[in-house]
């Protein structure tokens, strides 16, 4: 569907519906800011056939921030990356599509979203960061 459902498996319940996508979501992932995860969890990324990421703040359900990419590169997959010693207060987001289209972005702690490097052609390089643990 069009939304995320947060549930929390430690009460069985489900905790919020995320809703504002247009077309299905493909991806979603906890955001951490390194290894500082109590004070990040609640926040979560997502991407979509409707060629956005998005970021969301749980607590209040509401989309934080919302970001577009060529339609031909909708994200199908993504992996969020800590920047320990780099800086606490962004983290990483690799982002992935079938076409072959990679993106990096980086997310600030106010869910804000900023492109920083992105591929069609050719394969990133590297991308720098350590892959976060959720706690959920």
């Amino acid at each position: 569907g069009c939304e995320l459902r947060v549930w929390d498996r430690r009460k069985a319940g489900m905790v919020c519906d995320l809703v504002g996508h247009q077309q299905s979501v493909t991806c979603c992932a906890f955001v951490a800011f390194s290894s500082d995860t109590t004070a990040s969890a609640n926040m979560v990324v997502s991407g979509s056939q409707d060629a956005t990421i998005r970021t969301w703040d749980v607590t209040s359900a509401r989309c934080i921030n919302s970001a577009s990419v060529d339609i031909k590169h909708r994200p199908t997959s993504l992996a969020v990356f800590a920047n320990d010693g780099l800086t606490p207060t962004q983290a990483r987001v690799a982002t992935a599509s079938f076409s072959g289209g990679l993106g990096l972005w980086a997310i600030t702690r106010e869910g804000n979203l900023s492109l920083v490097d992105e591929a069609s052609e050719e394969p990133l390089q590297q991308i720098e960061g350590s892959p976060t643990q959720t706690p959920y």
